[in-house]
């Protein structure tokens, strides 16, 4: 489905990571783990919704956009001028089949690679919003404490909701925060031996979405139907 939709904010979350909020004509029917399609510069790209369909008036979405990514820059750039010109952006979606799962009573494990986190907090917040009562494990990734942007607001809703569980997993080793280093998914198999009875969720960069899925099916014990993720039908 197409839609129009005003740019209402675009800023910088931390280096290299923009928000984008976006308000549509209309409130948008989507379900927690979808994404929407935009064409900017002349080139589709395909984002996460980060919010909650219990707030459908206003859709944010997280971007990633390093100094050499010339092609995501202007993607940027072009959300710029659509906002100060006060443009009807059109949009495609709802896409994509890697939602939450409410009906299941297994435990969830969300994982997230960077700017994967916007995926994942949909998901999170849906299923804290319809008050699900299994444990929840947050799993997050980032090369360096910098990216790490919702830190703060992933502790403060683990303090609410004692079902859930934060992790964070920093590549780049950092003495001031209280962390795990390296890969996250080897932190996840390190505190895992057996990730059967788990609805596991994971979205990052493509190799970590593959390495992930392929080490999850090989040392988790998990089955490939239990694994959600857009990219996870790809690698």
């Amino acid at each position: 489905m197409k839609f129009l939709c005003h740019v209402h904010t675009v800023q910088r979350l931390a280096p290299g990571i923009y928000q984008v909020i976006l308000a549509p004509h209309y409130p948008l029917d989507f379900k927690a783990g979808q994404y929407l399609k935009l064409t900017l510069a002349g080139k589709d790209r395909y984002f996460s919704i980060a919010s909650c369909p219990s707030q459908p008036g206003l859709i944010e979405l997280h971007i990633g956009a390093s100094k050499s990514d010339e092609g995501v820059l202007s993607a940027i750039a072009a959300l710029h001028e659509f906002k100060e010109a006060e443009l009807s952006l059109e949009i495609e979606g709802p896409l994509g089949d890697a939602w939450l799962r409410k009906e299941s009573n297994n435990s969830i494990l969300l994982i997230a690679g960077g700017t994967g986190i916007s995926y994942i907090m949909s998901l999170l917040k849906n299923a804290l919003h319809h008050k699900m009562g299994q444990s929840i494990y947050v799993y997050w990734g980032v090369k360096g404490i910098s990216q790490l942007y919702l830190h703060s607001d992933l502790l403060m809703l683990s303090e609410q909701h004692p079902n859930l569980h934060y992790v964070f997993s920093l590549e780049e080793p950092c003495n001031s925060m209280i962390g795990r280093e390296g890969l996250v998914i080897d932190a996840i198999l390190n505190d895992f031996s057996n990730l059967r009875d788990f609805d596991i969720y994971l979205c990052g960069p493509m190799n970590m979405v593959k390495d992930g899925k392929k080490y999850l099916l090989e040392k988790g014990n998990v089955s490939a139907k239990n694994i959600y993720g857009d990219a996870v039908h790809y690698v």
